[in-house]
């Protein structure tokens, strides 16, 4: 967890550097969604956390299960398709 939160820091300090804060390219959507799939991500750790009912527990981790699942996935197509190079340095 803490490895993608580390890279996902990492894509936030680099997209001034490389011009894809105000860029149209298709990896400005691809970042774009991995931004916004670590947001998801992070909101879904608050709502456990926040969460006092127990029937909504089970709910809670299953969405934290499927936030992490989903920003893991986006990171390494990210990674892929920026190169490893633009994700990693920083």
């Amino acid at each position: 967890m803490q490895r993608l939160m580390a890279i996902a820091g990492r894509i936030r300090a680099l997209l001034p550097k490389l011009g894809l804060v105000q860029s149209q390219r298709p990896e400005n959507s691809l970042i774009r969604e991995v931004e916004e799939a670590r947001r998801a991500w992070e909101n879904s750790l608050r709502y456990f956390n926040d969460v006092t009912e127990a029937e909504l527990i089970d709910c809670a981790i299953y969405t934290i299960g499927a936030a992490e699942h989903r920003y893991a996935y986006l990171l390494k197509k990210a990674k892929g398709e920026l190169g490893c190079d633009r994700l990693d340095a920083g």
